[in-house]
């Protein structure tokens, strides 16, 4: 599997899968979560960060391609206070699946959670460095989990620049600033500000 080579590989253990859809983004990373290294010392759980309505769409998935593996759907604030009973608890997989909203406005869940791998599906509602969905994911969540994993069909909505975000950090070292990454890939329009 090309993208587990990629994920391995990756100085920051991170992958963003952009192919179009309807050719399998949710098995490939299903198959990837399969296949990464179990750490010894601890029972991580890998997080499945998607839009709410895509919550029952990956448990159906997981179910079919990942039966052995223990998948918890996180619909409301009361019910995380399961996610430390879980990371006690050794299975083969522990997966949580929960919504970009509920995950932001419970950033104080995640921080001491020990993710092995996490998974945005949809990646480009991180598109805006500004928001705080934004800055609470990728300051918290990002930075307590071992692998990376984003998923978008459509990663750049309006134009190259939504991608920036996300790629200064799966890769700092090509894209260490907004302004080279917009200068470099993006049309430039000259206004008088």
């Amino acid at each position: 599997d090309k993208m587990l080579t990629f994920l391995l590989n990756s100085p920051t253990h991170s992958c963003y899968n952009a192919c179009v859809p309807g050719l399998g983004k949710t098995i490939q990373t299903i198959a990837a979560l399969k296949m990464l290294p179990k750490p010894r010392t601890q029972s991580p759980i890998d997080l499945i960060i998607c839009p709410s309505v895509m919550k029952h769409t990956w448990r159906k998935e997981l179910q079919t391609w990942f039966p052995e593996s223990s998948v918890t759907i996180i619909n409301t604030s009361s019910d995380l206070k399961i996610l430390s009973s879980l990371t006690s608890a050794p299975t083969t997989a522990n997966i949580v699946i929960i919504s970009y909203d509920l995950a932001s406005r419970n950033i104080e869940k995640f921080k001491k959670l020990s993710i092995r791998t996490l998974v945005l599906d949809e990646a480009h509602y991180l598109k805006s460095y500004k928001a705080k969905r934004t800055k609470n994911i990728l300051k918290v969540i990002w930075n307590n989990s071992t692998y990376r994993i984003a998923l978008s069909g459509t990663p750049f909505t309006r134009s190259v620049i939504d991608g920036y975000t996300l790629f200064s950090k799966m890769s700092p070292q090509h894209f260490p600033d907004f302004l080279s990454f917009a200068t470099t890939y993006c049309y430039e329009k000259r206004t008088p500000w």
